[in-house]
């Protein structure tokens, strides 16, 4: 979705903000925000909205991560593949996919995204792995020190810090 996004800021310029744009506002508070991402989200919503552009976005939303067939043998071999933000690991039938962002309770955010959808697309594509667990990291400090934690929703340190842009949080949303 991303890339559907920026590409068509490079087609027609003005129908929706360009990357730079984007990079610039995110340099402030959510709050401050002047709202460039809006455009994105009509823009979205319209190809959504028409059924065969839509339906061809949602199929290449649910279809492996790029980086994911390359990490197949790994975990065929080794039983486990470390993603950095995320893991899993093949136990008996179960895949465990560890979501690891311990410093914001294992939210999600920009740097955990792709992790975590290459360890699930993983777990599916597996053809030893039956069931899939998904876990979150140790936290090591804090309140939650010492316990694990799944943060299954959006980073909101990131978000008031405006570091979250529409366009990850929608195909997050999208693609969960």
């Amino acid at each position: 979705m991303e890339q559907l996004v920026y590409d068509a800021a490079s087609l027609v310029p003005g129908l929706v903000p360009t990357r730079a744009q984007v990079a610039a506002e995110s340099a402030l508070l959510q709050r401050d925000k002047d709202g460039l991402e809006i455009d994105q989200g009509i823009f979205v919503s319209a190809v959504l909205a028409n059924p065969n552009a839509g339906r061809h976005l949602c199929h290449a939303m649910l279809l492996p991560h790029a980086g994911t067939t390359e990490r197949l043998p790994e975990l065929a071999s080794k039983g486990r593949v470390d993603l950095g933000a995320a893991e899993i690991i093949r136990k008996g039938k179960a895949a465990h996919v560890i979501q690891k962002n311990p410093r914001h309770l294992n939210a999600e955010d920009a740097s955990t995204l792709d992790a975590a959808e290459v360890a699930v697309d993983l777990a599916i594509l597996d053809p030893l792995t039956q069931l899939c667990v998904l876990r979150g990291d140790i936290v090591q400090s804090g309140k939650y020190r010492g316990r694990r934690v799944l943060g299954s929703g959006i980073n909101l340190t990131h978000l008031y810090h405006g570091k979250v842009p529409f366009i990850w949080y929608c195909s997050a949303t999208w693609e969960s």
